[in-house]
């Protein structure tokens, strides 16, 4: 096993675990908003980037579902964790990028490994013979092990649940004093799921059975297109949180 994978090797990963749906390899059913972002005063005492300046700037962001089925239900299990992307454009100083989803955590902890976990998904179906590939990768691998099967329940909407940075990044205010954040976006009003009587009265689909199939060599995608198929899209109202302070709000 390689000590590492190309972004090309991880994108095709991606499609022998989910199938090519002619969509993104991952997070393929989302819905991009519109917003202005304002930060708290607090948060210039831990950086001195100019997006935490105190001056509004425009957001986009996108939520979305997991795996790469453009059409996959919200109120499945494999449609978590919930993505969500932020752009933050700064006048003068350019674009800031967050990336977060709903899981406190990643599965792995670099790119050939999250090859491999997604290689093992697609050669671990219905009649693989056990212990799977799956298998014997999850004994390894506690973090993947919590990751595919303590997800939380379906929320009410992409705006009731939290989102965690996948990212760490170095804050460094005009004093010279340093620390590591890693982003946590909460819902104001908390985080809301739906329970099984409402579940039911939306429909709940069949479980979403992930086959290998044939994929032809491509060049990586990153488009951000996204269905309006997907759940309540009203605007979040959200708080950013570094290490448990307040930063800013949004």
């Amino acid at each position: 096993m390689n000590s590492n994978a190309t972004p090309q090797e991880t994108v095709d990963a991606l499609y022998t675990a989910f199938g090519d749906h002619h969509s993104r390899a991952v997070h393929a059913k989302g819905i991009i908003l519109e917003g202005t972002f304002t930060p708290n005063p607090a948060a210039a005492d831990l950086s001195e980037a100019a997006l935490f300046s105190g001056a509004s700037v425009p957001v986009t962001a996108r939520f979305s579902n997991f795996t790469g089925i453009p059409d996959i239900p919200d109120t499945v299990g494999e449609a978590s964790p919930r993505g969500l992307g932020l752009k933050f454009k700064v006048p003068n100083d350019g674009e800031v990028d967050v990336v977060a989803h709903s899981f406190n955590g990643f599965p792995v902890k670099t790119a050939a490994e999250l090859r491999e976990l997604l290689l093992a998904i697609a050669a671990s179906g219905s009649n693989a013979p056990k212990p799977t590939a799956l298998d014997r990768f999850l004994a390894g691998h506690p973090a993947a092990q919590a990751f595919l099967s303590s997800q939380k329940p379906p929320p009410v909407s992409y705006a009731t649940i939290a989102y965690y940075g996948v990212n760490a990044f170095k804050f460094s205010n005009t004093r010279g004093a340093s620390v590591f954040v890693r982003y946590r976006l909460v819902p104001k009003a908390g985080e809301q799921f739906l329970d099984p009587a409402s579940l039911k009265t939306k429909g709940l689909a069949p479980t979403i059975s992930f086959r290998k199939s044939p994929c032809a060599s491509r060049k990586a995608r990153s488009n951000s297109t996204g269905s309006r198929r997907s759940q309540d899209p009203a605007t979040p109202s959200m708080t950013l949180l570094s290490r448990g302070q307040r930063a800013a709000n949004s």
